[in-house]
């Protein structure tokens, strides 16, 4: 999976709660992505949970769903 194609699906299904902006109000305090819309910078522990939860369907919430594409070009990015 290319990483852009993961950065899309991190903008497209992530940003809107796991921003710098609105982590602590909607993400839990987990910043997925910067101030330029890239990964953000993350401990291993969290970029395991992060692929964890995108792994079992938690992330993202009901009712987004990532296509399998998207999905696997997500976890990808978060090795």
């Amino acid at each position: 999976a290319k990483p852009d194609r993961g950065l899309a699906a991190l903008s497209k299904s992530c940003a809107a709660c796991h921003s710098p902006a609105a982590a602590d109000a909607k993400g839990g305090g987990l910043a997925l992505v910067d101030a330029a819309g890239g990964l953000a910078p993350l401990a291993a522990r969290d970029r395991q949970r992060a692929a964890a939860r995108v792994r079992s369907g938690s992330m993202p919430p009901p009712p987004t769903r990532l296509p399998a594409a998207d999905k696997a070009a997500l976890l990808e990015l978060l090795k």
